[in-house]
């Protein structure tokens, strides 16, 4: 696990900074792609995400001296439980305490399904958008970066408090965050046990594309 330090400040700055690129390639897809080419719209909303996204990491890198090192630490055995940690968090939360948080924050979960189905009317690259760019640029912001950052100027404990937390903030919505907060702790304690990265991407996507295969069942229909 690479050493660096980092202050509660700092990780707060740059979870909102990352928050500002998604305004801003969101705004780009909503004001641009869908005017003026509407029949590439996906193909460049997919590659705006990718631009600012890695232009995002890079200034991350540039700026803190923060290295991404995703082979380190990276084992069959860490592979294994990171596949295993995202079929218990489906099960935890998609078919347990997420029907709980629709019941508590109607409206909430409301919102969510809306951009859930806005985001499958175009499968292909939403599965890619979600499964594959998200937990890429999230695992290296919230779990290199800030855990790690963290853990070595609060320690273990704390550092995976704080770093679960600004993950669930950066959901901006009720139902959605308090999922997050339990997953940020499953995919914290991940990096913490195998100090992989590549670990935390891979427990991350495949739970998202679990809760992606979920949601397009359903939509089906019986």
């Amino acid at each position: 696990m690479e050493e660096h330090e980092l202050t509660v400040r700092s990780s707060v700055l740059w979870t909102v900074g990352y928050l500002g690129v998604i305004v801003l390639y969101t705004l780009a897809d909503v004001a641009l792609w869908k005017n003026m080419a509407p029949g590439m719209r996906e193909a460049l909303n997919l590659a705006a995400i990718a631009l600012c996204s890695g232009a995002f990491v890079a200034r991350m890198q540039r700026k803190t001296g923060y290295r991404v090192r995703l082979l380190q630490n990276m084992s069959v055995k860490g592979a294994a439980g990171a596949v295993l940690l995202a079929f218990a968090l489906c099960l935890m939360l998609d078919r347990g305490m997420d029907l709980v948080f629709a019941r508590m924050f109607p409206q909430s979960e409301q919102a969510y399904r809306e951009g859930i189905s806005s985001l499958m009317r175009a499968p292909a690259s939403g599965i890619i958008r979600v499964c594959v760019i998200a937990p890429v640029v999230e695992e290296i912001l919230m779990r290199g970066f800030v855990l790690g950052g963290l853990r070595r100027a609060r320690g273990a404990a704390a550092a995976l408090v704080i770093s679960s937390l600004l993950f669930a903030l950066m959901h901006l919505n009720i139902v959605q965050s308090l999922s997050a907060f339990v997953c940020g702790v499953g995919l914290g304690a991940l990096y913490l046990k195998t100090g992989s990265i590549l670990c935390c991407m891979l427990a991350h996507g495949v739970y998202n594309l679990l809760s992606c295969i979920g949601l397009l069942m359903a939509a089906a229909g019986p």
